[in-house]
């Protein structure tokens, strides 16, 4: 395609001349990274000359016509080039130059727009950028990432040569063309599950899900609309089994959508008021295709592990990990413990070699820091085992479906159990007919404790209702019933709070958890401060306080940070609770200690945040979690001040009164731990 054609209405002669000076000096950077640093992060959607030339032609299509007329010509330039500048952050070759060593991929997604800034003020003329417009570039750059406030003063009109250009209008245009480069093309060759256990940034896999589901983008000016279409499973068209599937798909496909809202919202008064070419709405348009086995196998993992996406549960993180494996074996698992080959284009050699390089992946970047993952430090060594101890793929995948289908059977028998348990501690408490019978408080999301509150719930339908079925009761009025019976505070579990760019919530497990028990039936929800805990305690009779686990020691059990303050202030008033703690015995390791240390800096910089390492207290976590505030972050860093938000604590099981797990439920109250980890083991070899 001849370079000056394509835009040789937008500029003119000596500045389509820079274009392509620009084009070029960019695809010799790509060149590089293919040739010398392995090629483009493997993980994330591409950044590289193919997106870079779809965000050029979606700034014309956002731009039609001629309105391009009522931008300055330099300002053209500035958009237009800026589509090849934007993303060169993302690249490990301009990492290794800014720097001088390759970050984390994780650091380099995260950083990679105030990097392409960084690199274009110290490489403008490598760049073929006149040294007049390098600032200006730089700062298109930083701002075309939505971890950037567009409002900043920073971005007023930039002075080049004497003339003034509308930066804040040109981040705008690039930001929306940037959003807008969705579609199969730009979705990772790795599947989804391989990416979850990469644990990728949030709005990194929003990005994957974008172009899996994606079909195409419609531009109009006129009716100042934007249109998304996506692609969705004919497969699932018309049978009844995918139903459930199909309406968790519907709500990601909205919030999917709600994203380019957002993302148009902000910039949309910006670029209104310019009256160049303006857009004030996202619609929505679906179409049914045929999906092949690997996509299918994708879509349905994406769907299946939808609240993954956000946080995972202990629980779940075991499933990811099981259906990972066999989905890069070529075979999709399901719950009747059947494996199903898709997939035979690769051998097997190679499809375990993939697999062995999925489990490192897992056990670096998620056993790296939680090292209270004991159970899925147990599966890891299993899942290696068999990597290395089976002869055929077929024999490993079956041996997967087995440890998964354990997995929903252990649901069960916790659900079971656990009816059990509260039928023995309630055997003497009347229902009567007040409001609410039952008080418990909740603290870290747990699937586990969930199943374990069905169970409660099993025992007072069929103590007011002996007879019947509660499993076939779902969504019944009698289930409302009796679950408007039990009061639930969940508390919001705030050192796992992740704030975005602009203050949204990435993620608050308290409102998750609240979701979760929402659709399992549960109405009678509270969220509530941690720190509010105290007042619940002492003010209201809280009958039970229920948590899970991810990991179990001979004297401890080991979960995020928090559960310890809210079991000892359990422990410390009048009226103690009956504290239950349940888990699956998988989780058990033996004498494993919890706080060996941390590998992380003892003070270090996280999104403009000083934080410092505990030694005593283990591993940070490494996110924000306050309200984001650049301004209080820069005074509070400047002063010295610094964060800190460990990820573990470590409980004594002698806290617990009770354990449930999938072998059965146990008083443990006034036992030695040695005499409670014999009684499961002893249930677990039987």
């Amino acid at each position: 395609m001849d370079e000056k054609q394509i835009w040789e209405s937008w500029l003119d002669e000596e500045h389509s001349e820079k274009l392509i000076r620009i084009r070029n000096a960019v695809r010799h950077l790509v060149d590089i990274e293919e040739q010398q640093y392995g090629g483009l992060l493997p993980y994330y959607v591409p950044h590289g000359i193919e997106h870079f030339q779809a965000v050029e032609d979606l700034i014309r299509r956002l731009i039609p016509g001629n309105r391009y007329e009522n931008l300055a010509l330099k300002e053209r330039y500035y958009l237009l080039a800026s589509a090849w500048l934007h993303d060169l952050g993302m690249l490990k070759v301009v990492n290794h130059r800014v720097y001088g060593n390759i970050p984390s991929h994780k650091e380099i997604r995260k950083n990679h727009h105030r990097t392409s800034e960084e690199y274009i003020a110290c490489h403008w003329a490598d760049l073929e950028i006149d040294e007049v417009d390098k600032d200006l570039f730089g700062k298109l750059c930083r701002y075309h990432s939505r971890s950037e406030d567009i409002n900043e003063r920073d971005l007023e009109e930039h002075i080049v040569s004497g003339h003034k250009h509308r930066l804040r209008l040109l981040v705008s245009y690039l930001r929306l063309a940037d959003s807008l480069d969705v579609g199969l093309s730009r979705a990772p060759s790795r599947s989804y599950m391989e990416c979850l256990a990469y644990d990728i940034p949030q709005d990194a896999r929003l990005h994957w899900i974008k172009c899996r589901l994606i079909n195409g983008v419609h531009i109009d000016p006129e009716e100042h609309c934007i249109t998304l279409q996506f692609r969705l499973p004919e497969q699932w068209k018309n049978e009844v089994h995918a139903e459930w599937d199909s309406s968790k798909l519907e709500f990601i496909i909205e919030f999917v959508a709600d994203d380019f809202r957002d993302e148009l919202r902000r910039v949309m008064n910006i670029i209104t008021r310019a009256n160049i070419s303006f857009y004030l709405d996202i619609k929505v348009e679906k179409t049914y295709v045929p999906f092949d086995a690997q996509a299918l196998n994708d879509i349905g993992s994406l769907v299946m592990n939808y609240d993954i996406m956000t946080h995972p549960s202990a629980t779940r993180l075991l499933e990811i990990v099981i259906l990972g494996l066999a989905n890069i074996l070529g075979f999709s698992l399901s719950r009747n413990g059947r494996a199903a080959a898709f997939q035979t284009s690769q051998d097997a050699i190679q499809k375990i070699k993939h697999g062995e390089g999925f489990l490192d992946l897992v056990s670096e970047n998620i056993l790296g820091s939680r090292r209270c993952h004991l159970g899925l430090r147990e599966l890891i060594s299993r899942c290696r085992a068999l990597l290395n101890e089976k002869d055929n793929l077929n024999q490993v995948a079956d041996e997967l479906a087995i440890i998964y289908k354990g997995y929903h059977d252990n649901r069960k028998k916790i659900r079971k159990h656990s009816q059990k348990i509260f039928e023995k501690l309630l055997k003497e408490k009347p229902l009567g007919n007040e409001l609410p019978d039952l008080n418990i408080l909740l603290y870290g999301y747990s699937e586990l404790v969930t199943r374990a509150l069905c169970g409660l719930r099993d025992f007072l339908i069929l103590k007011q209702y002996p007879g019947c079925e509660p499993r076939k009761l779902y969504n019944s009025d009698i289930e409302k019933e009796v679950s408007n019976r039990i009061r639930i505070f969940v508390c919001e579990c705030q050192p796992k709070t992740q704030t975005d760019y602009q203050d949204r919530l990435s993620y608050h497990d308290g409102c998750q958890y609240a979701l979760y028990l929402h659709r399992r039936g549960f109405t009678n929800l509270v969220i509530i401060p941690d720190i509010i805990a105290g007042t619940i305690f002492t003010r209201i009779k809280i009958d039970f306080v229920l948590v899970g686990a991810n990991g179990i020691t001979d004297t401890h059990f080991l979960h995020s940070a928090g559960h310890l303050g809210i079991i000892t202030l359990a422990r410390s008033i009048p009226k103690k609770p009956c504290v239950i703690l349940v888990t699956t015995w998988d989780k058990y390791k033996g004498n494993t200690g919890l706080h060996d240390g941390s590998s992380d800096p003892d003070r270090y910089k996280l999104e403009g945040c000083l934080f410092r390492t505990i030694r005593e207290c283990g591993c940070n976590r490494h996110h924000i979690w306050l309200t984001r505030d650049d301004a209080i972050f820069r005074r509070v860093s400047e002063g010295g001040i610094c964060l800190s938000n460990p990820r573990e604590d470590c409980i004594p099981i002698s806290d617990v009164d009770y354990i449930i797990t999938e072998l059965g439920g146990l008083e443990v109250k006034g036992k030695k731990s040695e005499e409670i980890i014999e009684h499961f083991n002893k249930l677990s070899s039987s």
